[in-house]
């Protein structure tokens, strides 16, 4: 979905641009209107630029370039040879950003559909016999990467490992494959090659939030206080988006301080931590479901212990040590 919305959202960029353009020349004539047009082209391709450093990865950067090129060339050939005919090809470039758009608009199909409901009731042997018969239709990348995460749910890291690793043979540049290995690797346990999955992640998506706060889950575990600081803080830079994972950050970034003995910025962290009050109640209810299995075993003691810390007015050093020990 992520991805759709970052297409879609340049697209509707020059959908708007394209738009004002008409209405520039056919209400304001000559030269004046020109001039403004091609300040306004200006402005879109250099918001797409800003805009495409900010979100994109690799792997976006072509999608886009393909979609974008036609319809940017079109409207370059007006403006620089054809001005009598400008109006026609920023119609044309419009229509086709409009086909483009219709056609990122697949439709999920009733079998995949079907697999996300089994899912969600908790029936995860259904779910992966529907994606089972799907990926035999066509074997598709986002198939394999569902299936993946159904697998996981069920506590299956190494099946899911099998289908994550052919779709990031098939897109090497695939950051969301490479996040969801490193994923996989936490679940079975083996926090180095986690933590390789995740870098790989971080290189490929450098603003997404997700990889950061995995590698910082990572060295907390791995007792690497400093790379969880400096990790979690990045995450939190990027702006994290789920209130559960802001939660888990303070506290383990407060566990993080602990561990590098700065009581005080532990005790600051504990401060944000009781501010999210409500995303630890909903870790507790999400970890008492019967599918919740995996996360138990990943998070249940920090929520548990992040539950007790909230409750208090104030911390002991035995809380810190109790903080401290975790992990």
């Amino acid at each position: 979905m992520k991805t759709l919305a970052n297409r879609l959202g340049v697209i509707l960029l020059w959908g708007l641009t394209g738009l004002l353009s008409l209405v520039l020349y056919a209400f304001i004539p000559g030269d004046v209107s020109r001039g403004i047009q091609t300040a306004v082209v200006w402005v879109a391709l250099l918001g797409t630029f800003a805009w495409l450093l900010r979100f994109l990865g690799i792997q976006l950067w072509r999608d886009l370039a393909l979609i974008l090129a036609p319809a940017i060339g079109l409207i370059l050939l007006g403006w620089l040879f054809f001005p009598a005919g400008l109006m026609a090809l920023w119609g044309a470039a419009i229509g086709w950003l409009v086909v483009v758009a219709f056609l990122l608009r697949k439709q999920v199909p009733a079998a995949q559909r079907n697999a996300i409901r089994q899912w969600r009731k908790g029936d995860h042997a259904a779910a992966v016999r529907t994606m089972d018969d799907l990926i035999r239709q066509g074997d598709e990348d986002d198939h394999r990467l569902l299936r993946a995460q159904i697998l996981l749910s069920w506590s299956k890291p190494g099946r899911a490992e099998r289908d994550i690793r052919e779709v990031c043979r098939r897109q090497p540049e695939n950051a969301a494959a490479h996040n969801l290995l490193a994923e996989a690797r936490i679940q079975a346990g083996d926090y180095a090659s986690a933590g390789e999955a995740g870098e790989r992640a971080l290189a490929l998506a450098p603003q997404d939030w997700v990889a950061a706060y995995n590698l910082g889950m990572i060295a907390d575990r791995q007792q690497d206080a400093a790379k969880t600081v400096a990790m979690l803080r990045r995450a939190q830079g990027l702006q994290i988006s789920a209130e559960r994972h802001r939660a888990l950050t303070w506290f383990w970034l407060a566990r993080a301080h602990c561990r590098l003995g700065e009581e005080c910025a532990a005790r600051e962290c504990l401060q944000q931590l009781r501010a999210e009050k409500k995303a630890i109640a909903e870790w507790l209810q999400l970890l008492a479901d019967e599918a919740a299995q995996p996360l138990r075993v990943l998070v249940a003691e920090d929520v548990t212990l992040a539950q007790q810390l909230v409750q208090r007015d104030e911390w002991s050093a035995a809380d810190l040590k109790a903080i401290e020990c975790g992990g």
